[in-house]
Parts: C-alpha cells; structure tokens; sequence
C-alpha cells in the first residue's frame, strides 16, 4: 500500500511496538494521533510564517489584476459610503467593513496554513 504521510512509518511502528496490543490493530491509531501533533505543529510554523511575511511584505499585491479590483473596489465603496451619508447611517457601513476585513483575514490565514501543510506533504512525497 502506498501511503503519503507527514510521520515517517518508523516512528509509527515504534509508538505501536510500545503498546500491548502491537502494530497491526494500533497502525491506523497511531498514525492519525501523529499526523494530527504534526498538523498542529505545521499550522503553528505556517502561522509564524506568515507574520513574518506580512512583516517584510513579501506578498505581492502589485499585480495589474490586484490593483484593477482593488481600484473597482475602492470606487464602490466610496459611492456606498456617500449615499449612507447622507441616510445617517455611516457607522453600519464601517460595521460590515470591519466585518469583510477579518473575514477576509482569516479566510487568508487558514489557505496560507492549508497550502503550507499541504505543501511540506508534497515534499516528504517525493
């Protein structure tokens, strides 16, 4: 069976080899409780990395794409934001942006996590 693992098989059997019920009832036991402290310790290593690149600005968001939509953007939101204005309802307005914003965010954060873990799988592949 071909097998794609983040654990090497090694430390597996040698968990298993530990517990009295031996290798075979326990592998797909121990290898899901490894992955998974695997998993954890690479979503918090994805997690520094991307503050530090959010720091050094290492994301490009010069593309002509980002800066087209960005500008589509911007240009609607200050419409929107003149008409509440005038209705007095400016602060909903800023309420939904903070909201768009750290959904976004985390939106961000968690495909950087996943690409990252998915990533390190990919190179422990081959």
């Amino acid at each position: 069976m071909y097998r794609i693992s983040i654990a090497p098989l090694e430390n597996i059997v040698e968990v298993a080899k530990e517990n009295s019920k031996g290798i075979g009832e326990n592998l797909d036991f121990f290898t899901n409780i490894y992955e998974a402290g695997m998993k954890n310790v690479l979503r918090q290593i994805a997690y520094r990395t991307l503050l530090n690149c959010e720091i050094d600005g290492s994301f490009n968001t010069e593309t002509k794409e980002y800066k087209e939509v960005e500008k589509e953007v911007y240009l609607n939101f200050n419409l929107i934001q003149e008409q509440m204005q005038n209705n007095n309802n400016l602060s909903l307005l800023s309420d939904l942006e903070a909201g768009f914003n750290s959904l976004e965010g985390i939106s961000s954060q968690e495909h950087f996590i996943q690409g990252f873990i998915e990533g390190y799988k990919f190179t422990k592949e081959f």
